[in-house]
């Protein structure tokens, strides 16, 4: 069973959250029938995937055994076949599908894409340098999009532009934790990469010019009068950038010391300070928006 749970990557589920962000964004999160239709698209997204996890595993099968942590993963060290894998892939593929469709055609085009993409970054664009961090930001992004979908609201331009600005800062950070964690004495490139040692300056640059488009980005849209109207109190979005910025910051800080890990999204996740942040980031969202609050200023 524990080689199932790492397997199906169950601690990976909560990037799909980013499904309830249209759900936050669109002010309906108190309506009970939403919410429940978000959370059976949580599930649905969640179930496909870990098929994709399974499916990637098996795929960098020879690669995996070569990393000095990938090589523990149950394909990798055969706690499980490959033949356990296909069969459970292919049926969490068709259970996610099955309930995705019953959910919103349009949902289920999205995890179509999801899947197909998925499948496509495995097999050719992992080993594209650069492009590669373009196609991780679009998979985090498109979890967005087909929230919007679900509940049949349409997603921000705004958002859409933050997000692929802040996932491609956070995937060239990955790429430079991976470089920075070689031995140059033993390899100068990632394993199944495109990425050398040298391209680690160029990544680092890249990622820091996303974080600060993405910054740029929020600045932009709480300076718009149209977007100025649709807040109760838009004085409330100011903190919220800064908040934002710093917390963009700090992570870069952090896995500059190596502080990070191998994943920078889960680190967001798990650190307590992320965690506060996030939560903070919410709440002065919702408040902006809300005139119900009449002790604040």
């Amino acid at each position: 069973m524990q080689a199932w749970m790492q397997a199906l990557r169950i601690h990976q589920w909560s990037k799909n959250a980013l499904i309830f962000v249209p759900l936050l964004t669109s002010y309906q999160y108190t309506q009970t029938s939403q919410l429940i239709l978000v959370l059976a698209g949580f599930l649905s997204f969640s179930l496909l995937a870990s098929s994709t996890y399974i499916i990637n595993d098996i795929i960098d099968l020879t690669t995996d055994r070569q990393h000095e942590f990938k090589r523990n993963r149950p394909f990798a060290n055969q706690s499980l076949s490959i033949r356990q894998g296909v069969l459970v892939a292919v049926g969490l593929i068709l259970m996610a599908l099955t309930l995705a469709v019953n959910l919103s055609l349009n949902f289920a085009i999205c995890e179509c894409i999801y899947l197909l993409l998925t499948l496509a970054y495995s097999f050719i664009f992992k080993r594209w340098i650069y492009v590669e961090t373009l196609v991780l930001a679009f998979l985090y992004t498109l979890r967005i999009i087909a929230g919007g979908y679900l509940i049949n609201v349409d997603i921000s331009p705004w958002l859409l532009v933050f997000s692929i600005f802040v996932f491609s800062s956070l995937a060239c950070m990955k790429r430079c934790i991976e470089l920075k964690m070689l031995d140059p004495s033993c390899a100068t490139q990632l394993v199944d990469r495109g990425y050398h040692i040298s391209d680690l300056k160029f990544l680092l640059s890249y990622g820091i010019i996303c974080s600060c488009a993405a910054i740029m980005t929020l600045l932009l849209y709480i300076n718009n009068p149209e977007v100025i109207a649709q807040y109760y109190r838009p004085q409330l979005l100011w903190p919220l950038t800064a908040l934002i910025s710093a917390w963009i910051l700090f992570i870069w800080f952090k896995a500059l010391r190596a502080e990070v890990g191998y994943d920078p999204v889960i680190f967001a996740i798990k650190d307590k300070i992320s965690l506060i942040s996030i939560i903070l980031m919410i709440a002065l969202l919702l408040l902006s928006h809300s005139n119900d609050y009449s002790f604040l200023p």
